[in-house]
């Protein structure tokens, strides 16, 4: 499925083609790609990127368009170390003296750009990120990975977001919900049935 079917679509399943509607359709289905993808791990959002820690310094720079980190290593003399994630204050209290410097172990995301490595690195590793991040949208793009392999998905998707904006009838929402649910269990099977939250 295609951009222009699946607006086509969404047009003459509601049969509502009013202006404020359809200028807000391109919403709706960024609202439900982004639902898809957040509940699903879906081999278009996987990424991989790599950086470099800097000595003296805990903190790493994330990827910009991370949502959420599957897992991160560091390449050190003897070979890759994958680091265990744990909470910032955990790795405050294991490491408190920043100026003690060593070969990272732990990993804690401190903000929405930032992670926190420990102890404080020594060298400059170079650091692998493995991570989800959000897809090019079909209103972008016109056909996606995601409206190509499932796009009755997407579509009840989006027509669910669409009733919730027209303030439709609850069976007929209720029946997309439902159609959108079985979908995604579908995209789930096909993907190994991990969700992106999972990895936060």
């Amino acid at each position: 499925m295609n951009y222009t079917e699946l607006h086509d679509l969404i047009i003459s399943t509601t049969q509502n083609n009013e202006t404020t509607f359809v200028a807000a359709i391109d919403g709706f289905i960024q609202t439900a790609e982004r639902r898809i993808h957040m509940e699903a791990n879906l081999p278009s959002s996987r990424k991989n990127t790599t950086g470099v820690t800097t000595v003296g310094s805990r903190s790493v720079t994330l990827p910009t368009d991370y949502i959420a980190l599957k897992s991160i290593e560091i390449t050190t003399a003897t070979g890759v170390v994958n680091l265990l994630q744990k909470a910032a204050e955990y790795i405050t209290e294991m490491y408190p003296v920043v100026a003690t410097q060593a070969e990272p172990k732990l990993y804690a995301v401190y903000d929405s750009s930032t992670i926190i490595v420990g102890p404080t690195p020594g060298l400059a590793y170079p650091v692998a990120f493995h991570y989800f991040a959000m897809p090019t949208s079909i209103v972008t793009a016109t056909t996606t990975w995601l409206s190509t392999n499932f796009g009755q998905t997407l579509l009840y998707a989006t027509l669910l977001e669409a009733y919730i904006f027209m303030k439709g009838s609850a069976d007929v929402m209720g029946y997309y919900k439902a159609a959108a649910d079985v979908g995604m269990k579908e995209i789930q099977t096909a993907t190994g049935g991990t969700k992106m939250n999972d990895y936060r």
